[in-house]
């Protein structure tokens, strides 16, 4: 059987659907990437469709690197008043690491049972994903397209008899990002918020999403573009009274830097979003924060940021007063 191939996961998951409707069942699945959110719809709708739910005949399996024994014995024994016996391998690291004795038992998979493997990473070049590859239905699950994401929303909100307007759509895209879970999340909120209104407008999303975490570093940089230390300084405490990790808030800093000196560097074109990997209704922040620095401004904030990670790495500084640091160089660029 051919295997199923495409980067769209949510198209695939309508194949997917259609096929378990119809009776179609592959001998393997093979769902891999790190949107979290994916491949719980995708294992959900495998659950479902392959009758899960009968203990008797499917063996769960949620650890890494186990034993696959019992796996083995378990397939080894025929289905009892069903088809099939389905087992599934959640988190495993096979598909990224292989194992011999599956490579082996898996060479002909018995017609009466059916494997399904999830994980965060697979490694192509291994002799289990190329064996199961050419018998499986794949299905890769990593961070959507910014386009694909836009469909998503306004689909799930048309499901809920609700609108969303496009000014809306783009600033809750900016305020959350493009993880999934994080969007449901704040999609749950919007629709429990607006209650008996058909439209959801980019207020709405102010409201109800102002807390995000990207959200929250895009306004935090908007302050320091702006020379606004003072702002800069009182967001950065809301994110610390919001319990988020300082570690993660310097990360994400430090990326928004990058991105800015590589869209300075790219210069415009209508490129510039799929080149620096980031939706295209943000580009022209990223060149509005670029015009505050030059490039060797830029390269310079870098190089402290280098500094300083290292400095707390080694006990040296401590974390909180390398991000106050960050803030107030980014405020207050040196001249160029």
């Amino acid at each position: 059987m051919p295997a199923k191939k495409n980067d769209n996961a949510i198209p695939m998951m309508k194949q997917l659907s259609a096929d378990l409707a119809s009776g179609k069942i592959y001998p393997c699945y093979l769902i891999y990437g790190k949107e979290a959110f994916l491949v719980r719809q995708v294992l959900s709708l495998l659950k479902k469709g392959l009758h899960a739910e009968d203990q008797m005949n499917t063996l769960v399996i949620r650890e890494e690197n186990p034993n696959p024994a019992a796996a083995i014995e378990f397939a080894d024994t025929l289905p009892l008043f069903a088809d099939r016996k389905v087992i599934f391998f959640e988190g495993s690291g096979f598909l990224k690491k292989g194992n011999e004795a599956l490579e082996e038992y898996l060479r002909d998979i018995p017609e009466e049972v059916c494997f399904v493997f999830s994980d965060a990473e697979v490694d192509k070049r291994k002799t289990l994903y190329k064996m199961l590859a050419k018998k499986a239905f794949l299905l890769p699950c990593d961070e959507q397209s910014p386009a694909v994401i836009r469909q998503w929303i306004a689909s799930r909100m048309k499901k809920n008899g609700l609108r969303i307007s496009e000014a809306a759509l783009s600033f809750l895209m900016n305020r959350v990002g493009l993880n999934m879970s994080a969007l449901d999340q704040e999609m749950e909120k919007l629709i429990s918020y607006t209650e008996e209104r058909k439209e959801i407008e980019e207020k709405d999303v102010a409201e109800i999403c102002a807390g995000w975490l990207n959200g929250r570093i895009f306004d935090l940089m908007d302050a320091v573009a702006d020379g606004n230390s003072r702002k800069a300084f009182a967001l950065y405490m809301d994110l610390l009274a919001l319990k988020e990790a300082p570690q993660k808030i310097l990360a994400l800093l430090i990326r928004q830097l990058q991105l800015i000196l590589q869209a300075k560097e790219l210069g415009g074109g209508s490129k510039l979003a799929s080149l620096l990997g980031i939706p295209p209704f943000a580009v022209d922040k990223y060149r509005r924060w670029g015009n505050r620095y030059s490039v060797k401004q830029l390269r310079s904030l870098l190089n402290a940021c280098a500094d300083d990670d290292a400095a707390v790495k080694s006990g040296r500084l401590d974390q909180t007063i390398a991000i106050e640091m960050l803030l107030l160089r980014c405020a207050i660029p040196k001249e160029a």
